[in-house]
């Protein structure tokens, strides 16, 4: 079977990580960054890079009610806030779906890019929008409002 690759990249498109993983059937993006955070693994490097994850559990949102799962809440010192977020991507795509319910496909690159949230991604992606205020309430933020 071909490899899944799987990359990151700051918000000044800096590469983090990328690395080839073995393609299984059902295999999300979750299971992917733990297969490629062992296979960075050494005897000099036993952490090639740091992650957290968090669990959403369940949206009661209009715009956006049902699962909303586990989202990336953080690689290596940069960390989804208010104002940032991980955007997770498929094949240059980016996914309506989570970090547990994303699976890609045989010879798929999955890109995790950190990003600013805008208006316009708020607007394009309802999943994002309802994380972002979860997240935003948490901490007293505010979201951007619509010009």
């Amino acid at each position: 079977m071909s490899a899944i690759t799987i990359e990151a990249y700051d918000d000044d498109n800096n590469q983090l990580f990328s690395y080839q993983v073995g393609f299984e059937f059902e295999i999300n993006v979750q299971q992917l960054l733990q297969l490629a955070f062992v296979k960075g693994q050494g005897a000099g490097q036993p952490d090639p890079f740091s992650y957290t994850l968090e669990y959403y559990g369940y949206s009661q949102s209009t715009q956006y009610p049902g699962y909303l799962g586990y989202e990336l809440e953080s690689i290596n010192t940069f960390d989804a806030d208010a104002n940032h977020y991980w955007e997770l991507a498929v094949n240059g795509q980016p996914s309506p779906s989570g970090i547990d319910t994303t699976f890609p496909n045989p010879g798929a690159t999955v890109t995790l890019t950190y990003q600013t949230v805008t208006t316009k991604s708020l607007a394009a992606n309802s999943r994002l929008k309802a994380i972002q205020e979860r997240r935003a309430a948490r901490s007293g933020a505010r979201l951007p409002e619509p010009a």
